[in-house]
């Protein structure tokens, strides 16, 4: 048994019966599986290694006043990242394909990004809405 298929074995046993998994990873071009990753941290390292995620150290996330620091698109989406791991880590969700849909989600072009955040919002809010209304809920 390679590392990647022990990786998907511990998934099974760790992760929501909601949370996709890796071994189900569904691909438009047929590759052979990779000995030591998951499709998922291989989309992830894909994403970090491509020329467009490398742009978004040279582009302005915020502004807010002169004098204030800058902040990149890429040290945004690195937070976002970071975030998106913990919260998956504590709904026991995919965290590799939590963290590549992170490191994505500002590369490319924009023309989808405000309809899609707007899903966003309120997939979110039903799942807050739910957190909160049963906090007594136990892994």
């Amino acid at each position: 048994m390679n590392i990647r298929e022990r990786i998907e074995e511990r998934e099974d046993m760790i992760l929501s019966p909601y949370a996709a998994r890796s071994s189900m990873a569904l691909r438009d071009i047929d590759e052979e599986p990779d000995p030591l990753r998951t499709a998922f941290q291989r989309d992830r390292d894909r994403i970090i290694h491509s020329k467009c995620f490398r742009r978004l150290k040279h582009k302005t996330q915020v502004y807010i006043a002169p004098g204030d620091h800058y902040r990149t698109r890429m040290t945004h989406t690195l937070e976002v990242g970071q975030i998106g791991r913990t919260v998956a880590r504590a709904l026991r969700l995919n965290e590799d394909l939590v963290e590549a849909i992170a490191m994505g989600h500002d590369v490319g072009p924009v023309s989808y990004k405000h309809r899609t955040l707007g899903t966003m919002d309120r997939v979110s809010c039903s799942v807050c809405s739910v957190l909160l209304r049963n906090n007594t809920y136990r892994w």
